[in-house]
């Protein structure tokens, strides 16, 4: 199962990004500042595990920068999209 999730770009544009739902529940821990070990920990994974959803779920989200600031920053939008 995945989440189709809608994001608001500058120009207007809303491109659709598909997250599985573990992505999404690792990505929602980046955007809290959880390190992959804490996740990890959290989702009983391990790091590896962690750091292939952060780096693949990344790829899938519009923005630039490293994964982690790329997750933030998504997040941080769809949830200022959602209120």
């Amino acid at each position: 199962m995945s989440l189709s999730l809608t994001v608001s770009g500058h120009s207007g544009y809303r491109p659709t990004v598909e997250l599985s739902k573990r992505q999404r529940e690792v990505a929602e821990r980046v955007a809290k500042g959880f390190s992959s070990k804490r996740i990890a920990h959290d989702l009983a994974l391990s790091i590896r595990t962690v750091e292939e959803h952060i780096r693949t779920a990344a790829e899938r989200l519009p923005g630039e920068g490293g994964p982690r600031r790329r997750i933030f920053l998504w997040f941080f939008h769809i949830s200022d999209v959602d209120n």
